[in-house]
C-alpha cells in the first residue's frame, strides 16, 4: 500500500541530517500510528526498515538515493515512499538519538564557583604540609606549606600518581595529593580558614561610616594596602581597617581576593628561628641594663635628674627602635604578648613598660597617663589616639616614629606595622615621657 506525504523544507533538511550524519535533530519527533497498516509514521518523515538497515551498513548508494529525494522535497515535489519504518526500527533510532544527547551532556564545561582558585593548590593540614625535592615521602624536604597556605600547580608531561609539583613563595618541588585541595573543594575550605582581603588599586582609598559617597570619612587607606573583607554590598565592601575600625569602601577601587600564604623555605625557617632568638636575647640584655639603671636611679637621686636630661633624645629614641622591632608581630584582642600577639593599647603598654613605665591597658585609659601636647610639639615616642568607628569612645592608640608615620597593632590580617599618622583623623596627642 502507498502513502502519499508531502515534506516540509524545515523538516525534510533537518530529518536528512539527523538520518544520514547520525546526528540528534528537532527534525525526528514522536512517531504517530497509523491505523490502516498498523505500522509507525512519523510527522515529518518516512523511512522504509531497508533503509535503516543501509544507514547501519552505512551503504553509499543508499546515502546517495536519500540525497537525491532531498533535492527533491527541497524543490517542493511530493514523493511516494512503498513502506513505512516499522515500530523497533523507530523505537531503535530514537534510543540512538538520546545516547547522542547523553553524549553531549558530557561536552559541557562545568562553570567555576570560585575561579580565582583555578590551578593552585591549597594545603589542608592542622600544622604544615612537606615540599620535597622528588615525589616520594623519602625525598629531601625542600620546605613548608602551613595551613591556609597554598601554590601554584605546575603542569608536568609524566605527572606521578598521587603527587602534585607546585611553587609557592622560593620553592618548588611535590606535596602528596592527600593533604591539598584544589578546585571548587578548595574555595570553600579556603572560605573557613582565610580572610577575604581588598587591595586598594587607587593612590587614595576613602573609608566612610555608611555604604554611600555622602557618608562620613573615617580613614584613608594607600594604594596597596589591603583590609579585611567582612561582608559584599552593592558597589561596597565592609572592611576592617584597624582592630576597631570598621567601615565601607567602594568595590570599584579595590582588588578582591583571599589572603593565601606562601611557602617557606627550609633556609627561611632557619634564618627566622635564629633571628629570634638573637631578638629574645638582645630584649634579655635590654631589660637586664634596664634593671641595673633602675636601681641605680634608687640609690642616687641627683643622678637621675642628670641622666634624665643627658638623654631625653636618646631615650625616646631607644623606646621608637624597641617597638620597631616587632613589626610584623601577631595583633591578638587582648592578648598581652609582643611575639604572640597583642592588640593596640597591650602594645603601647608593653613597649613602655620595658622602660619602666606603667601605661593603663585601654586605649582611652593611656590618655591621663601622660600630658596632652600639639601637633607641633609632637615627637617621637609620644601616643597618638583615635576615635572608634561610631564616634563614641577612644578606640585606637598608636606610637608617632617621626616623619609622620607610626607603629601600632592593626588588625589581625597585618598584625603590628607602620601606617601613616593622618590615615584616619586623630583625636589626641598625648606624651608619655615628661621632659
Amino acid at each position: 500500500m502507498k502513502k502519499t506525504v508531502k515534506y516540509g523544507i524545515y523538516s525534510a533538511a533537518g530529518t536528512v541530517m539527523a538520518v544520514a550524519l547520525g546526528m540528534a535533530s528537532t527534525a525526528i519527533c514522536t512517531p504517530k500510528a497509523d491505523k490502516e497498516s498498523n505500522k509507525y509514521v512519523s510527522s515529518q518523515v518516512i523511512m522504509t526498515t531497508a533503509g535503516v538497515d543501509n544507514m547501519h551498513n552505512k551503504d553509499e548508494e543508499w546515502y546517495s538515493s536519500i540525497i537525491a529525494e532531498s533535492d527533491k522535497l527541497l524543490s517542493g515535489n511530493e514523493t511516494e515512499v512503498e513502506d513505512t519504518i516499522s515500530k523497533e526500527d523507530m523505537e531503535e533510532m530514537n534510543s540512538l538519538l538520546e545516547d547522542d544527547k547523553e553524549a553531549d551532556k558530557d561536552l559541557v564545561v562545568k562553570e567555576l564557583l570560585y575561579p580565582e582558585l583555578e590551578g593552585i593548590a591549597v594545603a589542608k593540614v592542622d600544622s604544615y604540609l612537606k615540599i620535597r625535592k622528588e615525589p616520594n615521602i623519602n625525598s629531601q624536604i625542600l620546605g613548608k606549606l602551613y595551613k591556609g597556605t597554598a601554590g601554584k600547580v605546575v603542569a608536568e608531561e609524566n605527572p606521578t600518581e598521587g603527587w602534585t609539583k607546585i611553587t609557592s613563595g622560593s620553592v618548588t618541588g611535590y606535596v602528596s595529593n592527600e593533604y591539598i585541595l584544589v578546585g571548587d573543594d578548595a574555595g570553600e575550605y579556603v572560605k573557613k580558614v582565610c580572610d577575604r582581603v581588598a587591595y586598594v588599586t587607587c593612590d587614595s582609598l576613602r573609608v566612610r561610616k555608611e555604604p554611600t559617597t555622602d557618608s562620613k570619612k573615617l580613614a584613608s587607606i594607600p594604594k596597596n594596602e589591603k583590609c579585611v573583607v567582612l561582608k559584599t554590598y552593592e558597589g561596597w565592601l565592609k572592611v576592617q581597617v584597624d582592630g576597631d575600625l570598621i567601615g565601607y569602601v567602594s568595590d570599584e577601587y579595590v582588588k578582591v581576593s583571599y589572603d593565601l600564604g606562601k611557602a617557606i623555605s627550609i633556609e627561611e625557617e632557619k634564618a627566622a628561628i635564629e633571628a629570634e632568638k638573637k631578638r629574645q636575647e638582645q630584649e634579655r640584655l635590654e631589660a637586664l641594663a634596664q634593671s641595673n639603671k633602675n636601681n641605680s636611679n634608687k640609690n642616687n637621686s641627683n643622678k637621675v635628674n642628670n641622666i634624665n636630661n643627658a638623654n631625653t633624645s636618646q631615650l625616646r629614641k631607644d623606646i621608637v627602635n624597641c617597638a620597631l622591632k616587632y613589626v610584623g608581630y601577631p595583633y591578638v584582642h587582648g592578648g598581652n604578648s609582643l611575639t604572640k600577639g597583642t592588640d593596640c593599647s597591650g602594645f603601647t603598654k608593653l613597649i613602655y613598660k620595658k622602660f619602666g613605665y606603667n601605661l593603663a591597658r585601654t586605649p582611652g585609659g593611656q590618655i591621663p597617663n601622660g600630658k596632652r601636647v600639639s601637633r607641633s610639639e609632637l615627637q617621637p615616642g609620644d601616643l597618638v589616639f583615635y576615635m572608634n568607628s561610631a564616634g563614641t569612645r577612644v578606640g585606637h592608640v598608636a606610637m608617632y616614629i617621626g616623619n609622620n608615620k607610626i607603629v601600632h597593632a592593626s588588625n589581625r590580617r597585618d598584625g603590628i606595622k607602620i601606617s601613616n599618622m593622618n590615615y584616619r583623623s586623630y583625636y589626641r596627642l598625648v606624651s608619655i615621657i615628661n621632659d
